[in-house]
């Protein structure tokens, strides 16, 4: 990364934007595949796959980033950390949004993904207005504060609706496979 890459508000927006489509038809298929019942059998394999798939984000994240952005916003121990920690962390956050989203009204898949908006709501404001993330990294002096909050939302919703998805989808071909493959099956329709 070139010292004079900057990250600007219309990129910012433009990026804002794809997600939010994204996110749109991600969250229409999930409330559409997987009904409260499902959602119920799901929980533990979201849970789990929840902390595997944030710690690896954040692994990645400190291999790839940590010179040009998150150097500026988190001590040199956080490195080696903060993976852990974080994957530790969102086990713990999914087990409650899990929780959460069968208690709220409509869909718990939809629920769900909005609540991982919430979540990007929530962390990056924390990020932003007290690490100053999208202000100290130089990256950053290109884009407004406000821009990168919104784009925060839009994120976080398509990984958690990612994590549900990925926790659903194999579970849907598996029945599908094993429903064409297992001889007492097809004894059973001849």
């Amino acid at each position: 990364m070139t010292s004079s890459a900057l990250v600007t508000t219309p990129l910012v927006l433009t990026c804002t934007a794809l997600l939010m489509v994204m996110d749109f038809i991600l969250v229409l298929i999930a409330r559409r595949i997987i009904l409260r019942d499902q959602f119920l059998q799901l929980r533990g394999e979201l849970v789990v796959f929840s902390g595997v798939f944030f710690l690896l984000v954040w692994i990645f994240a400190m291999l790839l980033a940590w010179d040009w952005f998150y150097s500026y916003i988190f001590p040199p121990w956080a490195r080696y950390l903060l993976p852990p920690i974080f994957g530790i962390s969102y086990t713990f956050l999914a087990i409650g949004m899990a929780w959460l989203s069968v208690k709220l009204p409509g869909s718990p898949a939809s629920s769900w993904c909005l609540l991982g908006g919430l979540e990007g709501l929530l962390s990056h404001l924390f990020a932003i207005y007290v690490l100053g993330a999208a202000s100290k990294p130089p990256i950053m002096q290109g884009a407004d504060q406000l821009s990168v909050l919104i784009f925060a939302i839009f994120e976080k919703c398509f990984y958690w609706s990612l994590i549900l998805l990925a926790v659903r989808l194999p579970r849907r071909g598996g029945k599908r496979v094993r429903g064409k493959s297992d001889p007492a099956e097809l004894e059973v329709n001849s």
